[in-house]
């Protein structure tokens, strides 16, 4: 149906009044139906619906400008503290043959980051060739709909920390931070006292000095002090594969997905008799700590990241009743501990570098009053070493995964000889004790590659 042709005598129906009443422009042809509206159809007097839509389009709009310049136009936003900021228009120089991403960030100003910001209100990405803006990508949010940053979970957090800079001196970190950008300078030095360092970067991790994570998993407890005559059983270490004493058999090996931490060796099995004796039997060697660090931009490494596995500790006497005889066999070594390095773009471990996660070395026997073998303790297997990132690259770098030695035996005579215990396990196993105490077996190192969406 048509529009209504009127001529002289035509009637003029209800249809037609009601549909003239109620127009719709949609450019169809019938009845109340019109030509589309443009913008030559509107009034560009302030306040009009032409005026402020315009004015909202290109609020903060992003535009070539000349060579490697870019223009933005000005606009009034609200910081995520509940400031408004006006923004006056001006430019920003982005970098060559790179993609830039232009941005409000945390303090009211237009930036430009190479990583995607995590913090901020984003404005456009543009690809650059040597000296000319090649496109650009509008990516203000009022059109898109996407989940808050605040509801999901962000590899390398966002940041809200700040950045972190040690140039020189010692300091002491331990538990979780959320920074930028993470630099280390060569020289410096981080001490985990805790065993425990997870460290988020939503931007790029730089690290030329020394970090330190202690041993924190207990390796089994030595006995002190006054002995009397009779035997002083060995006390398992602790973590997952926490090695048991004298004469056990070796503990298994796990994966870090189940424990991030390594585990203890076990204490010295110890003999007294004839007369009581004042000194202390070996205490098993403590489990190595985990450093976590992710980031979403890069991951470089020219200094040293350690999270070795802790030595037993030698047995010993502070004084000696006459008649007596004491045979102390030494604990076990630690296991090594993880460093596990997480980038979304890529990971460098220079020639300059070092990750070490080595097992600790085992005690060594004490004999007093007799000529007979008293044995030291295995050694504490070697850790992990994780990393993962689309691109990673450790040419030149020193990976130390090695097992802990063995302790040295005391005495002459194999009659009546006591075995040392067992070192703890984590990436490698623990050395076996016994009358003939071995190493720890290596560590794993693991590099897993992905493609990021």
């Amino acid at each position: 149906m048509s529009k209504t042709n009127f001529v002289s005598g035509t009637p003029v129906s209800a249809s037609f009044l009601n549909a003239i009443n109620n127009p719709i422009f949609d450019g169809q042809d019938f009845d109340g139906h019109y030509s589309k509206i443009t913008n030559s159809d509107l009034s560009d007097a302030a306040g009009q619906i032409k005026t402020e839509w315009t004015t909202f389009r290109d609020t903060l709009l992003v535009s070539a400008g000349t060579g490697l310049s870019v223009n933005y136009t000005g606009g009034a936003i609200t910081l995520e503290d509940g400031t408004l900021t006006v923004i006056a228009p001006s430019a920003i120089t982005v970098p060559a043959s790179s993609t830039s991403y232009i941005f409000v960030n945390t303090s009211g100003a237009v930036a430009v980051s190479s990583t995607y910001p995590t913090r901020g209100l984003m404005l456009a990405s543009v690809t650059t060739l040597a000296n000319t803006i090649n496109s650009i990508v509008d990516l203000r949010p009022r059109f898109i709909v996407r989940p808050r940053f605040n509801a999901i979970s962000v590899f390398g957090g966002i940041g809200v920390q700040g950045d972190y800079t040690l140039n020189s001196g010692s300091a002491s970190l331990n538990g979780d931070y959320y920074y930028r950008d993470f630099t280390l300078a060569a020289g410096a030095t981080i001490n985990c006292t805790t065993g425990f360092l997870y460290i988020k970067c939503s931007g790029n991790v730089t690290i030329n000095g020394s970090i330190n994570i202690s041993a924190p998993i207990s390796g089994g407890g030595r006995f002190g002090s006054s002995f009397s005559p009779q035997d002083y059983p060995a006390s398992s270490g602790q973590g997952i594969g926490g090695a048991t004493g004298h004469g056990a058999s070796a503990s298994p090996t796990y994966n870090y997905a189940q424990f991030l931490a390594g585990s203890g060796g076990a204490s010295g099995f110890s003999r007294v008799s004839g007369a009581a004796f004042a000194g202390f039997t070996s205490q098993g060697g403590n489990g190595g700590g985990c450093i976590i660090i992710e980031a979403a931009g890069t991951i470089t490494i020219g200094g040293t990241i350690i999270s070795d596995g802790g030595d037993a500790i030698n047995p010993g006497a502070t004084s000696i009743g006459a008649p007596v005889i004491a045979k102390l066999a030494g604990g076990g070594g630690g296991s090594g501990g993880l460093i596990f390095l997480k980038s979304l773009n890529s990971i460098a471990v220079t020639a300059a570098a070092t990750l070490s996660v080595k097992g600790g070395r085992g005690a060594n026997g004490y004999v007093f009053g007799d000529t007979s073998f008293v044995y030291g303790g295995g050694g504490g297997g070697g850790g992990y070493i994780v990393l993962v990132s689309p691109n990673v690259n450790t040419t030149g770098a020193t990976i130390s995964l090695t097992g802990g030695a063995i302790g040295t035996a005391a005495g002459s005579n194999a009659s009546g000889s006591i075995g040392g215990s067992n070192g703890g396990s984590f990436g490698g196993s623990g050395g076996l004790g016994g009358n003939s105490p071995q190493i720890g077996s290596a560590g794993q190192f693991v590099v897993r590659n992905f493609t990021p969406t």
